[in-house]
């Protein structure tokens, strides 16, 4: 599955997904804390080597959240996500850690 994404190495690479639901917390920092957070906890617990995410093209707060964190967009996922009964389209993004 990794090389359909055009990652062909044998290092370790997990995938996230997070969200914060309530938009009273939006645009205070949560989002990046929490990536930073995870990614050293990744990193230091288990060797990991690359995390990806694939929000939908259309969450720009999440994609500059991501890019914040270190990640870079890598490719375009079209219609990748099912997401209330519409198929979205997303972008893969990536950070080797």
């Amino acid at each position: 599955m990794k090389a359909g994404y055009g990652f062909r190495d044998e290092r370790m690479t997990l995938g996230m997904d997070q969200f914060i639901g309530e938009p009273n917390y939006w645009d205070r920092g949560i989002g990046q804390a929490f990536m930073n957070f995870m990614l050293k906890r990744l990193t230091k617990e288990f060797g990991t080597f690359r995390v990806v995410v694939d929000p939908r093209i259309q969450n720009q707060r999440a994609i500059a959240c991501y890019l914040k964190s270190g990640f870079t967009k890598r490719k375009e996922l079209p219609q990748h996500e099912l997401h209330e009964g519409v198929w979205e389209d997303c972008v893969l993004m990536s950070v080797e850690v």
